[in-house]
């Protein structure tokens, strides 16, 4: 339920930001009472520091009511990650991934159903805007459900791949197919890179099994996306794009595109510069960037004209609001998890890892893990799932030296 309206309608706001608040709360103070409860240093430090430095932002903050809201709505979704990866054991890595599985199989049925036009009970909950041309799902706008997709192709691709072959692996091919049909259904901005996932799951499945190909092959990625960027920007290249790109669901012209996020990012960027290091306060950008818009008398974007509540940039989102400071431990978290998913290879860090690399490409044009809620309460709390994988609690056997042997709990 959370999901509905991508989390931003005031249904979808309270049940995240008090579901998730509660569940960071209880699992603090049962990590205080239980003697065996292990934390990861890296995430536990990461997460406490932005959410530290999000709150400090609440104190410079114009309208308190907006700082207070995304104060919460970041603790929320940043601790149900962190009670994640306290939470789940060796044990329940499955069950744990057996839901986020369920949550996926739940908003694709209900974007089945969008797209069948068959009524569902609380439809205007899950379904909050049945009137969009594009399939939105449980999301109010149909972009930032392509945007949740991004995430959905790499947790089902990361399923299919990385774990050892079970039923879930085989229901993810037919609900793969359908996400990418239904992605193509959205005519949104993500669409490339939720579909650049499935080919970036698959590298990194090299990558697990031999490191050495993984890195030749990456080297190899990179460089033919740099060509490739750079052949987009040719009018050679704009004119194959023009041609072909209602093949993958899109609708809008590139300089049109372009046009109207420029105009957007030059809010955050005016915004940014009366507060370089620390921003003017978490929450404050959809009130405040309406006295740093272009005048609508002298420029051509329509965009000028409207509100506009986001700045269509995570890095943009957090340099307007919480500064230099709060982008650089924003981008050290993310760049955390890519690292852990590279060096220990293993399936949740790995999914975790190449969502991610893709919410970081994304984030230059939208702001997925910064304003959506939804997306951001799963994405975080995947995140959290990858560091409880990685911290293994082992029974070993100490020699002492004689011929008596004590067990030990050693944490990797």
């Amino acid at each position: 339920m959370a999901l509905a309206g991508g989390g931003g309608t005031d249904w979808g706001f309270m049940v995240i930001g008090v579901a998730g608040s509660l569940a960071s709360f209880f699992t603090l103070l049962w990590a205080v009472f239980e003697p065996k409860a292990r934390a990861s240093k890296t995430f536990s430090g990461l997460v406490g520091l932005l959410l530290l430095w999000i709150w400090v932002s609440v104190g410079q903050a114009v309208y308190l009511k907006e700082a207070w809201l995304w104060a919460g709505i970041w603790t929320a979704t940043l601790g149900l990650g962190w009670s994640i990866h306290l939470l789940a054991r060796e044990k329940t890595l499955s069950y744990f991934h057996g839901v986020f599985f369920v949550s996926s199989v739940l908003v694709l049925t209900i974007s089945w159903f969008e797209w069948q036009a068959i009524p569902l009970p609380f439809e205007n909950i899950l379904i909050p805007n049945p009137k969009s041309t594009a399939i939105t799902g449980p999301y109010f706008n149909a972009a930032h459900f392509g945007g949740y997709l991004v995430f959905n192709n790499a947790f089902l691709m990361g399923t299919l791949l990385l774990r050892k072959f079970d039923a879930l692996s085989l229901l993810s091919i037919p609900l793969l197919v359908y996400s990418n049909w239904v992605l193509m259904q959205t005519d949104s901005s993500s669409i490339p890179v939720a579909l650049l996932m499935l080919p970036l799951m698959i590298l990194l499945w090299v990558i697990s099994k031999n490191w050495k190909w993984g890195v030749f092959l990456s080297g190899i990625t990179v460089l033919a996306s740099i060509l490739g960027v750079l052949f987009f920007n040719t009018p050679q290249g704009q004119a194959i794009f023009q041609a072909n790109k209602q093949t993958i669901g899109l609708s809008n012209s590139w300089p049109k595109f372009i046009e109207g996020r420029e105009a957007v990012w030059s809010y955050g960027e005016r915004m940014w510069a009366d507060a370089p290091w620390t921003g003017l306060g978490i929450g404050q950008f959809s009130i405040l960037s309406a006295s740093y818009r272009n005048d609508p008398r002298e420029t051509q974007a329509s965009v000028d004209r409207q509100f506009v509540n986001y700045a269509h940039s995570d890095y943009l989102q957090m340099l307007s609001e919480v500064g230099i400071i709060g982008l650089a431990l924003f981008l050290l978290l993310n760049a955390s998890v890519i690292l852990l998913g590279l060096i220990k290879r293993k399936p949740a860090a790995l999914i975790a890892a190449g969502s991610a690399v893709g919410y970081l490409i994304t984030g230059i044009y939208d702001s997925h893990i910064t304003f959506i809620p939804a997306t951001m309460l799963i994405f975080y709390a995947f995140m959290g799932l990858a560091y409880a994988e990685n911290r293994q609690v082992n029974n070993l056997m100490v020699d002492s030296g004689t011929n008596s042997r004590k067990p030990a709990l050693t944490e990797r």
